[in-house]
Formats: C-alpha cells, sequence, structure tokens
C-alpha cells in the first residue's frame, strides 16, 4: 500500500513539473497579440460586425488562465447613424484551468469598465441588435461543441461593471434616452441559486432621475428563465411634475422565448406616500400585453399626474392635445382589475372602487365600474379612445342617490341645485384636452332630483313681491334663499356645452313649475322660459289681486348668467291676456244683445 500511495505521490509530481514547464513555455514563446487580427474575423465571421481590439491583450496562467485588454470598438450595422455598437474601455475574464480537467469551466471575476452601447431603431423600425440577432441566428452550430457544452458544469466568479452608458435613440419619434450603470455587481453565480446583486445608476432622458436596486437573481442552466426574489427597485424621478419617490417591491420572473414574459407577485408600488399592492403579467412583443390586479388605500391621481406649467400659461403657450398623454395606451394592450378604498381625480373623490379595465390598440374600456361618489352610488362605464388624435371619451354612468348640489358644483361647476338625485347620463367628449374639455361636451341624459331647492331663487318671494310692487319686471327681492321642491325631473341634450332642456318639471308645496331652458356651460348663461302653477296661499293671493287666474298660471323667465340671474314674472302679458279675453267676452255679449234687437224688429 505504502509503495503504491508513493508511486501515485511520484506520478503527480512529475505531472505538475510538466505543466509548469509548459505553462513557462507557452508564456515565452507564445504571444497573443499576434492573434488580435485573428480574433476581430472570427467575431465578423460569426456577428458581421467589425470588431477592433487597440490596446495589446495581457494574460496570465497557473491557478488562472487569465486575460485583460481595452479600448476594443464593435463597429455598427450598416445603416445605423452611430458610427459603434459599442465601445468597452477595459475587460478583464479568468478561468479556473484545474477544474476543466473533471469537466467544471469555474471562472473568476469578470469586470468591465468604461462602456458605451448604443441602441438604435431607424424609421422603418429595425434595430441595430436586431440586425446582428438576424446576423448570427444564421451561424450553423457545431452539435459535438453543443453536447460538451451540456456536460459543463459552470460557476461564474463575481460580475462587476462599472461606468457603462446605454444609448437609445428612435428615430421614428427622434425620441433619445440613456441610462448611466454607475456600478452593477453580482456575487458568484450558481445556477438555480439566488445570487445577491447591487444596481446604481441615473437616467438621462431630460429631467433624468436616479435609480437603485438589490435583491437576488436566480437563473436555470439555459437562461431560459430568470427569478428575482426579494426585489427592491427606488427611483428618485428629476421631473418636478411626477411623484418624488418611485419604489417597487416583490417577486419578479423573466421568461425568455420567442417574446419575453414577466411576471410580478406580491408586488408594492409606492408613489411618494400612496401605495398600490399588484400581481402582473407582461408579454412582450411588436404589442405589449399587460394582466394586472391591483389594490390601493388612497389613490390621488392629481398628485401623481404631472401638472401643466404655470410658466407656460402665463406666457400664452397653447395647450397641448391630451393625445400626447395616451401614447402609452397605443403601445400597450391592458386586461385588469382595479379596486381602491379611495381614489381622487379633478378634484371628485370616489370610495370603495371596483373597476375592470380592458385595452386594445388605443381603445381603453373601463366596465363595469361601481363605486360610492357624492355620498351616493355610481355605475355604468367609461370609453376612452386614443386611436387617434384628438382623444375621445364616451361616459355612460349611471348615480343614484347622490348628493345633486356636490355633484353640480364638482362636475359643472354649477350649484344652484340642491336635494338627493339620480341621473342616467350618455355623453361624449370629442377631445380631452382639459382648457376645452366643456366645449367639446355632448349627448343625452335625465335627471331625477327630490327633497330638494333651487339655490340662490326664493321664487315663493318672487311671486309675492310681484303682487304688491309696482315693477314687474327684474325681480331682485326673491335672489336670494331657496326655493323648495319634492321633486324635479328634466330631459336634457348636449351639444358642444351647451345643454338643452325641452321638458322640466318641478313639483313643491306653493306651485309647480313647467317649462324648457338652456345653460351654456362654457359661458354660464341661463335662458329658461317657465310656467309656474300657483297652489295654496299663492293662488289664492293672486286671484284676489288680479281676479281668477287661468288655472293659477304666471309666467317666469330666468336668464342672464349663473352668477347674476336676472328673474322676471311677466304680470303684463297675464293681465293684458285677462283683459282681452273680458273684451272678447263684452264683444259677444254686446253681438248677442243687438241680434236679439234685430230680431224683436223684424217681426211681422
Amino acid at each position: 500500500m505504502n509503495a503504491a500511495v508513493k508511486w501515485i505521490l511520484g506520478g503527480l509530481a512529475v505531472l505538475v513539473v510538466l505543466l509548469a514547464a509548459l505553462f513557462v513555455a507557452v508564456a515565452i514563446f507564445f504571444n497573443p497579440n499576434e492573434y488580435k487580427g485573428l480574433v476581430g474575423e472570427k467575431l465578423k465571421d460569426y456577428t458581421g460586425l467589425e470588431v477592433t481590439i487597440k490596446d495589446d491583450i495581457s494574460w496570465s496562467f497557473f491557478p488562472w488562465l487569465s486575460i485583460s485588454s481595452g479600448n476594443i470598438e464593435v463597429a455598427n450595422p450598416p445603416g445605423f447613424s452611430a458610427p459603434t455598437l459599442a465601445t468597452v474601455g477595459s475587460v478583464e475574464a479568468s478561468v479556473k484551468l484545474l477544474p476543466l480537467l473533471s469537466g467544471r469551466v469555474e471562472t473568476g471575476a469578470l469586470r468591465l469598465q468604461d462602456m458605451e452601447v448604443n441602441l438604435e431603431t431607424d424609421r422603418d423600425g429595425r434595430s441595430n441588435l436586431d440586425a446582428v440577432m438576424k446576423e448570427t441566428a444564421g451561424k450553423p452550430s457545431d452539435p459535438s461543441t453543443e453536447d460538451k457544452q451540456s456536460s459543463l458544469e459552470l460557476a461564474i466568479g463575481a460580475i462587476e461593471l462599472r461606468n457603462i452608458r446605454l444609448n437609445q435613440v428612435d428615430a421614428r419619434t427622434d425620441a433619445k434616452s440613456s441610462l448611466f450603470i454607475e456600478v452593477f455587481s453580482l456575487a458568484p453565480f450558481r445556477f438555480d441559486t439566488p445570487i445577491p446583486y447591487e444596481l446604481i445608476a441615473e437616467l438621462d432622458n431630460g429631467e433624468g432621475g436616479s435609480l437603485t436596486a438589490t435583491g437576488e437573481l436566480e437563473a436555470n442552466a439555459d437562461f431560459s428563465e430568470i427569478r428575482l426574489p426579494g426585489m427592491d427597485l427606488r427611483f428618485e424621478p428629476g421631473d418636478p411634475g411626477l411623484p418624488s419617490v418611485i419604489t417597487l417591491t416583490g417577486n419578479g420572473r423573466i421568461a425568455l422565448a420567442d417574446d419575453t414574459r414577466i411576471n410580478f407577485e406580491q408586488g408594492k408600488v409606492s408613489l411618494d406616500d400612496t401605495s398600490l399592492d399588484a400581481n402582473a403579467d407582461i408579454v412582450l412583443g411588436a404589442r405589449n400585453n399587460i394582466r394586472f390586479d391591483a389594490s390601493a388605500g388612497t389613490l390621488d391621481l392629481d398628485r401623481l399626474l404631472p401638472a401643466e406649467s404655470a410658466d407656460k400659461s402665463a406666457e400664452g403657450t397653447p395647450p397641448a392635445s391630451a393625445g400626447d398623454d395616451f401614447a402609452w395606451l397605443r403601445d400597450n394592450d391592458l386586461n385588469g382589475k382595479l379596486k381602491a378604498d379611495r381614489i381622487i381625480v379633478s378634484g371628485i373623490t370616489l370610495e370603495a372602487v371596483d373597476a375592470s379595465l380592458k385595452s386594445n390598440r388605443g381603445l381603453l374600456t373601463i366596465a363595469p365600474v361601481q363605486a360610492t361618489i357624492f355620498k351616493g352610488k355610481l355605475g355604468g362605464s367609461v370609453e376612452i379612445d386614443a386611436r387617434n388624435n384628438p382623444v375621445t371619451a364616451r361616459l355612460k354612468p349611471a348615480l343614484t342617490s347622490i348628493a345633486v348640489q356636490d355633484a353640480l358644483q364638482q362636475l359643472v361647476d354649477i350649484d344652484i341645485v340642491s336635494g338627493t338625485g339620480s341621473m342616467d347620463l350618455d355623453l361624449k367628449v370629442s377631445d380631452l384636452n382639459p382648457e376645452t374639455l366643456m366645449k367639446n361636451l355632448s349627448g343625452t341624459g335625465n335627471v331625477k332630483f327630490a327633497d330638494g331647492a333651487i339655490e340662490g331663487i326664493d321664487i315663493g318671494k318672487i311671486v309675492e313681491t310681484g303682487l304688491s310692487a309696482e315693477s314687474l319686471t327684474n325681480l331682485k327681492s326673491g335672489l336670494s334663499g331657496n326655493t323648495p321642491f319634492a321633486d324635479l325631473t328634466a330631459g336634457f341634450s348636449a351639444d358642444d356645452g351647451l345643454i338643452r332642456m325641452p321638458s322640466l318639471a318641478l313639483i313643491s308645496p306653493l306651485f309647480d313649475v313647467n317649462g324648457s331652458g338652456l345653460t351654456n356651460l362654457v359661458e354660464g348663461d341661463l335662458d329658461f322660459d317657465l310656467s309656474l302653477l300657483l297652489k295654496g296661499p299663492l293662488k289664492d293671493a293672486a286671484a284676489k289681486k288680479f281676479g281668477q287666474l287661468d288655472g293659477g298660471k304666471l309666467p317666469l323667465s330666468i336668464k342672464g348668467n349663473v352668477a347674476e340671474p336676472k328673474v322676471a314674472l311677466d304680470f303684463e302679458s297675464l293681465l293684458k291676456g285677462q283683459v282681452d279675453e273680458r273684451l272678447e267676452e263684452e264683444k259677444d255679449k254686446l253681438e248677442d244683445k243687438l241680434k236679439d234687437k234685430l230680431k224683436d224688429k223684424l217681426k211681422f
């Protein structure tokens, strides 16, 4: 046994000496820089790109076969503007020799520094990466090499990237952006094992912003699936119109196939102090397909959406079309559900929100929708069409048991009616530009209000004043207080912000009102011609003053502006009508008397 051990140890010693002598001989007689041109030619054969290695290649042997170089340029494919696809300041890589004898590939640290990559898309939608992938995809593979690779056990050392800049240019939209990676580090890698990573980067797309990310990365043997457990991403935008801090945490999974698929579970998105729990499944392709299920506490969209610059408004800059803000709808198809305790948008608060969203090529449908709004219930649907500019919308809300005054104040900035009401609306907006929203409103609807009042006008007092005042027009004594009613119903149609009400009916304890009119939502003008049917004490007082009225009806007009309405009771027409009617009666009586006299005279 001792003799056998001595023979084995002696043999190993001889082998080590021979390997050492071989490494020394290679180091003395072999110069890798003589083969830089050959390396460039092989890379060109495989990628179709010119690769130039300007710095010398240096290397070392035992126990690591390491290589380093720098000042490397990869030419851009023909037809793209930038002269290079990539430049590399320095690169270092190594592999351990002895584990190769047992079929194990064990690499040392890979370090890339001062690298710049130019990603371009031309006006036809072709990218320079597509051109490279197309070139390499057509190269025949060596089955024997693939068998060897599949039998190797791979262990990768730490990866460290510093000062890496990714530039992206899209000639179709003239959009430019740049991501500067200050540091990306990945701990020594093993397949199917979570590996810690860290990213520190800055975004340069006009306003800019800083990005940090930590977590773990796990990949299978063929890199067809990458898992990101414990992901923690933090973005601080440079745009003052966006939230100051955006964070994203959760567990991610990326499946690399013909279409890249991203799965996000147990996720939380935070926008300043607003948080959203979400699960999502995203398929990236010619059109991105996004499925999601999200829930939130309070979602204040007024704080989250970019605000118009006050400086631009002061300079008289015309407002941009709202269609520019909906470009994302044309690039992404959505299918998901959203629940929120509270959503605030355009100053309107919706509570207990439960909505389904679906979009296809720029047509977004939100239906069904359920929420509490204006102390009542909201149902119905919303449709936003961003397939063309300007962006249009169709709203078909059904509102029940709402606080009418709150609703009118928030929706159309008019608060002249209070009470509890229901609305069934079918409205269209031909341009979602906030500056001209009311002007672009059209559609139809029906409203029914109960147990409320017309605010700012006391019609009962106006009638009483009219019964005793010398001036019977532009009555001002009743332009305060309110006019209570039991029911108010109206049908309406809207056309470019002009609301027409062909049939309006109001029932109150002292009188009923019927008539028609219109309201200009843009200018705030009113023009109503109504008829009052007096009841009870008012009817008795009018009868004493003017005699028996025609059913107790009084002509009433409301004109002018919502801020200063002009109300008039047309007693003159009423009295003139009564005089004309009396004259007709007297005329008929006189004619009858004359006929009787003529008959007497003509008797024989």
